[in-house]
């Protein structure tokens, strides 16, 4: 049996945690994982322990979002003295491949590797925008530590690729996962729903852009208005603002924000939405619009290289300037994509990416 170790560090339970948890859930007999945890999550540890999953943790440390480059920096300076604690573990547990996920289990892994005689693979969440020299020539290096480097989506593997521009260091694109929980058989409109329900799912944070939703919202004539609401779900530091912005622009009455969720809740309130709307810029992979199609629902999404990657033809793309529009195009045909974002979602499920993982892992051996 070949041992998996999986090495992150969590924030709460985003888009890295979630894929991690689908994947682990899709047991294969031929081999066993288990997480190390870098940093504690709470939240993460619960879905872990729930789900029969072995973990041991590096530090009991916690890292919120919103955290600095700088802070996260030093942090790993004092991680380094964790290091004989992994090496422990790693032996202790007889690991074959650590499968490490974003900063700073890549660097981790990198250093440990010097020593200890496993294979490794590493999966990076984000869009990468270009490091300065000294950043690129040391995660560079660290990157070329590992057997194999993947990426969730291909314009995140491409950003790597431009960003670390090094010899015999390759990315390759393998999807993140969205849980099945998502899934469903057949979308009905929910009963004594009179508005069409848009959903955002997402941390209030610039990039997610909340705050064109709302003066979107503001752009509408008095009877598209009233024909729509749209339901935030998740918190962040741009809340407060797009709420007074939300009041100060007349829509208060469109709009509904149900602050943090539990992920396990989420298919739920999905189940009771008509179309996702997803107005972020470029990121890693988008995880919440994929939820959306997963559940049946077409996404209103910015025309931009992610979505067209991720989304397609399941949804309806628009320029920034174009948003408001999109609202009103989404009610007039987005019963017509539904089948095209059920199609779409299936290159998503836990099984197909698992699949391409333990593929990796078997090459490896």
């Amino acid at each position: 049996m070949t041992r998996v170790a999986h090495l992150i560090a969590p924030v709460s339970f985003g888009g890295g945690e979630s894929l991690l948890i689908s994947l682990l859930k899709e047991r294969r007999a031929q081999y066993s994982e288990g997480v190390i945890t870098i940093y504690r999550s709470s939240k993460f540890n619960e879905v872990l322990d729930e789900a029969g999953i072995p973990r041991w943790e590096l530090s009991r440390k916690t890292l919120g979002h919103g955290v600095s480059k700088l802070k996260i920096g030093l942090g790993t300076v004092g991680l380094l003295l964790k290091l004989p604690l992994l090496l422990s573990i790693l032996q202790k547990q007889d690991i074959n491949i650590v499968h490490a996920h974003g900063y700073p289990a890549s660097v981790l892994y990198g250093l440990i590797s010097y020593i200890w005689a496993g294979r490794g693979v590493y999966t990076h969440h984000s869009y990468r925008n270009k490091p300065g020299f000294i950043e690129q020539r040391i995660l560079g290096h660290f990157y070329r530590r590992f057997n194999c480097c993947t990426a969730v989506s291909r314009l995140s593997a491409e950003s790597m690729q431009r960003a670390f521009p090094e010899k015999n260091l390759k990315f390759i694109t393998v999807h993140n996962c969205v849980s099945s929980a998502f899934f469903r058989k057949g979308y009905q409109k929910e009963k004594n729903n009179r508005k069409t329900r848009f959903i955002q799912v997402g941390r209030f944070v610039e990039l997610k852009n909340q705050a064109l939703v709302v003066q979107s919202l503001a752009q509408l004539n008095n009877i598209d208005s009233e024909k729509i609401e749209v339901v935030f779900a998740g918190d962040g530091s741009e809340l407060s603002r797009v709420k007074k912005m939300a009041g100060d622009l007349g829509v208060s009455g469109s709009v509904k924000f149900l602050g943090a969720v539990d992920h396990d809740k989420l298919p739920d309130i999905l189940g009771k939405s008509d179309y996702g709307i997803f107005p972020s810029d470029n990121e890693g992979f988008g995880i919440g619009a994929v939820e959306c199609l997963a559940a049946g629902l077409p996404v209103l999404c910015l025309n931009n290289n992610l979505m067209k990657e991720i989304v397609g033809d399941a949804g309806i793309l628009v320029e920034k300037s174009e948003l408001a529009q999109g609202l009103v195009k989404m009610m007039v045909v987005g019963d017509s994509l539904r089948e095209r974002a059920t199609v779409m979602a299936e290159k998503y499920l836990p099984e197909k990416i698992k699949d391409k993982y333990c593929r990796i892992y078997k090459e490896l051996k």
